[in-house]
């Protein structure tokens, strides 16, 4: 993924093309907070198998964002991204409270492996049908820790303070499911 490897790039001293990577991909958030998983050559969204139903993406974003600011020490860039890391993790927020619905896979044995962390998603990649990927609960921890980051830099605390209290309530359902997923037979 762009971020992991704009995370490589940075540590090797090589920054203007991760600078651009991040603006760039900015360009396509979408207004309530998708962050694609991908873009295509021609600078748009891919829209192959599962089109925008990758979640770790929204978690990536942000870590990305915050390496940039870490390596560089960049307030106006990190000002100028604000808003999409806010609206990602606006997305993310939504995204878990859909599978707080009591009736998110109400008949779905075992149930409770997969109450308040984020829905299936095609995050996993080369299967067909969508799937509970802790992977993409895992991206969206490291979003919540580094949106918050972000916010104490920035002086917003009513952000920090709303982004540590997700980072906590999905830290717990993870646990929670995972315990659940590996005691089920």
């Amino acid at each position: 993924d762009g971020s992991i490897m704009s995370a490589a790039l940075l540590r090797m001293g090589v920054h203007e093309p991760v600078r651009e990577y991040i603006d760039r991909y900015a360009r396509f958030i979408t207004p309530d907070g998708i962050v694609p998983p991908s873009l295509q050559s021609t600078d748009s969204p891919d829209r192959g198998p599962g089109g925008e139903m990758a979640w770790d993406s929204q978690g990536e974003f942000v870590y990305s964002v915050m390496e940039y600011y870490r390596a560089m020490g960049d307030r106006a860039f990190l000002e100028r991204h604000f808003d999409n890391v806010v609206r990602a993790l606006k997305f993310l927020e939504k995204l878990r409270d859909q599978t707080l619905s009591p009736e998110y896979m109400k008949d779905e044995p075992a149930r409770e492996r997969f109450v308040g962390i984020l829905p299936k998603s095609y995050s996993h990649k080369g299967y067909r049908t969508e799937l509970h990927v802790y992977w993409d609960d895992l991206w969206a921890l490291k979003g919540w820790k580094d949106g918050k980051a972000a916010a104490e830099a920035l002086d917003r605390p009513e952000i920090a303070k709303w982004a540590e209290e997700q980072y906590q309530l999905l830290r717990a359902s993870l646990r929670s499911s995972i315990e659940a997923t590996t005691s089920t037979p």
